[in-house]
């Protein structure tokens, strides 16, 4: 029996949006109306191992510090007080930098 959980993080397309104005902290304050569609990235989470790891198929994306999923990881760490690595596969069907949320699906889903 295996302990990898798999999950799906959805694409989304943005129906409707405003910018209603920019914060002292340099982020916007919007309004919009969101849609899943029927495109998603698949994550799967294997417990142990010495460090935590991700490996990606199908759409290349970085691997390093910056990615979302690493950081969504190291924040959950740094929340609970401890560290429990994980072995991390995204397979990766989004595209990047396409206004679908990809990385931001997958930060979420890795929460």
């Amino acid at each position: 029996m295996s302990d990898a959980l798999t999950y799906e993080a959805p694409a989304k397309l943005n129906l409707y949006l405003d910018v209603i104005s920019r914060r002292e902290d340099g982020y916007h304050d919007i309004e919009t109306v969101f849609q899943t569609i029927s495109l998603w990235d698949r994550l799967t989470f294997s417990p142990g191992g010495t460090r935590t790891q991700l490996t990606v198929s199908g759409i290349k994306v970085p691997v390093s510090g910056d990615n979302l999923i690493l950081k969504a990881v190291g924040l959950l760490a740094e929340a609970a007080g401890r560290t429990s690595p994980v072995s991390i596969h995204l397979d990766k069907r989004i595209p990047v930098a396409a206004g679908l949320g990809g990385g931001s699906s997958n930060a979420a889903t890795t929460l």
